[in-house]
């Protein structure tokens, strides 16, 4: 029998769908055709995000650990008939776990963490599974028969920092996270922030959509020469004020050019005069 959504979980669910239409775009206007194959939804929350993906990618993987939002995820699958979206209760960390802790808001918000906060000390803890990043792509191999990612969004409240510190991010296609301050239970652990920007740098270029916290990302290997000539003849995402906001940004769009436009080449897409 179908779980009916209440009417506070229908207020909340089209509160979560307002603001990830466009803060998250599951498909920006630069992604070709061809890149549509799989979507991966991390911080899946109740499913606003895989809802919008859902009609525009073969097949969608939702990760949400929190025992509150993933009932409703699931509610949400059901009732709006999301046949091809998948669903894993768990969190994304540096390492496979089954009992590792999430401090958890008792209401039904995003505002869940592997790491606890000074001005909610008395936040609710639940244990949760945990995936690192090569053993779900592990997941993605044996449900789909690929390690490519075609899009993956990312919105684990600081989680994104273990997750993907340090691993080899070229089956990516497309990346869209929203980038948190490092969690002070990291700082001592080698993970900075400064080299997290670095690695994200190391695989993707920055591109439209990109905002302060939120990092917008395509990687050069799936780029044609077409997009790229309009992301530097045209990057409007850079201008006015953003720019000054974005300084890490366009510094590896401006300031590492020749490195850049040396991957596009060994790739294939276009030579030197691109730049």
């Amino acid at each position: 029998m179908q779980d009916i959504l209440t009417e506070e979980e229908i207020h909340f669910f089209n509160h979560m769908a307002e603001e990830v239409s466009y803060a998250y775009p599951p498909v920006p206007e630069h992604i070709s055709a061809t890149e549509r194959r799989v979507c991966v939804d991390i911080g899946a929350n109740v499913g606003a995000f895989s809802f919008y993906a859902s009609p525009r990618y073969d097949h969608v993987l939702a990760l949400e650990p929190v025992d509150k939002n993933y009932k409703m995820l699931k509610k949400v699958k059901e009732s709006e008939g999301l046949h091809n979206v998948d669903l894993l209760q768990m969190a994304v960390g540096a390492s496979d776990s089954v009992d590792r802790e999430i401090y958890v808001d008792t209401s039904l918000s995003g505002d869940c963490s592997l790491y606890e906060a000074t001005d909610t000390p008395d936040a609710d803890k639940q244990t949760i599974s945990m995936v690192s990043y090569r053993s779900l792509l592990s997941i993605i191999h044996q449900k789909y028969g690929t390690h490519e990612i075609d899009y993956l969004k990312v919105d684990c409240e600081g989680g994104e920092y273990e997750f993907l510190w340090q691993e080899d991010l070229s089956n990516i296609k497309t990346i869209i996270m929203e980038v948190h301050g490092i969690p002070p239970a990291l700082k001592g652990s080698g993970i900075t922030e400064q080299g997290f920007v670095e690695h994200l740098l190391n695989y993707f270029t920055p591109t439209a959509g990109c905002a302060p916290h939120l990092f917008v990302g395509r990687n050069p290997r799936y780029m044609s020469t077409k997009e790229l000539q309009a992301l530097r003849e045209t990057p409007a995402w850079i201008e006015g004020d953003k720019k000054e906001h974005l300084y890490h940004w366009a510094e590896f769009l401006y300031g590492r050019q020749k490195r850049y436009s040396a991957k596009l080449v060994e790739a294939g897409y276009g030579d030197a005069d691109v730049t």
